[in-house]
């Protein structure tokens, strides 16, 4: 009868292996091999309180309301409000708390630190972010077919088994992850620039056809970039946007001709790729110091021969 009563004991009280915990207000939490989830629904006045080794992932549903608090990078405490979804992305080590004034539905995802490490590429969070959802949604719609999913397991209470989970969860960190850390990517490309090989490809794009209506979205996509992220990285390049590059390139041009002589500025303004000779002006007194009509007069003047002298010539 003891050695009965020790087994029940001893048996597993838990769910089995495969199925992720439930606690008995309905929030559900398991921990995987590379992360630890909590997931359900929030009680109105709830707080919380954490401070993690690795980074954590909090994301509000729609009908959250509260206030985060988390300790910046100068030990300050920062105290922000929200209304509605939101993702609450805290770096490693951050103390941090939540506290939700209306019953919400929640999803927390704490990797660990070496997944951390690997869906951040070891780029270290500077402080605390509050961002809503539709920023994410906007950036990577899969982020929205994902927190959907979850959305949908809170609402039901019927969760898929924990390998499913856990790895629906590392998806979702990680493109939450790669949207967050987006900007300081290209921030960071931006201070190289564009490849040698397609800035060079590109400078020969202009002048083979400067005398064309080129614009940015033409020069981007001959690069094979966005016509924002095209311009970042020629500007980090050359020191300078890309049009302007290619109006420098216009008025070199228009100087061999002027030189030249025998035709009108318009002329020459429009054989370049300007629109008209104003446009050619503008460009050409801030690039040369003079109008394209007095160049063109100092340039007649220097044609001219002096007196009944001539050139020698060469033998």
């Amino acid at each position: 009868m003891a050695r009965a009563k020790r087994r029940r004991d001893d048996a597993p009280s838990s769910v089995p292996e495969e199925q992720p915990a439930e606690s008995p207000g309905g929030i559900v939490a398991f921990t995987g091999h590379f992360l630890s989830l909590r997931c359900g629904t929030w009680k109105p006045e709830t707080r919380s309180e954490h401070r993690h080794p690795s980074g954590q992932i909090s994301i509000f549903g729609d009908s959250a309301e509260g206030e985060v608090s988390s300790r910046g990078r100068h030990g300050r405490s920062v105290r922000r409000s929200f209304v509605g979804s939101e993702v609450w992305l805290v770096p490693p080590g951050v103390r941090h708390a939540v506290r939700h004034r209306k019953a919400t539905q929640f999803l927390v995802i704490s990797p660990t630190p070496a997944f951390w490490k690997e869906i951040t590429r070891g780029v270290p969070l500077k402080d605390a972010s509050l961002v809503p959802m539709r920023h994410y949604i906007g950036e990577d719609p899969f982020i929205g077919d994902l927190i959907a999913l979850f959305w949908k397991y809170c609402r039901s209470g019927e969760f898929p088994r924990r390998a499913y989970l856990e790895m629906a969860s590392g998806l979702l960190a990680l493109h939450i992850v790669a949207v967050h850390l987006a900007p300081r990517q290209r921030e960071d490309e931006a201070d190289i620039g564009l490849p040698a090989a397609i800035l060079n490809r590109v400078i020969t794009f202009m002048r083979e056809h400067y005398g064309e209506k080129l614009d940015r979205d033409i020069l981007a996509r001959h690069a094979g970039f966005s016509r924002w992220h095209f311009s970042r990285l020629f500007a980090a390049s050359m020191k300078m946007p890309p049009m302007q590059f290619l109006n420098e390139i216009r008025v070199e041009e228009a100087k061999k001709r002027l030189q030249a002589g025998g035709k009108t500025v318009l002329q020459i303004a429009v054989e370049v790729g300007f629109c008209d000779a104003g446009q050619l002006g503008l460009h050409f007194k801030r690039k040369a110091g003079v109008t394209p009509g007095v160049y063109l007069k100092q340039a007649a003047r220097a044609r001219r021969p002096i007196g009944n002298a001539q050139v020698p010539t060469q033998e």
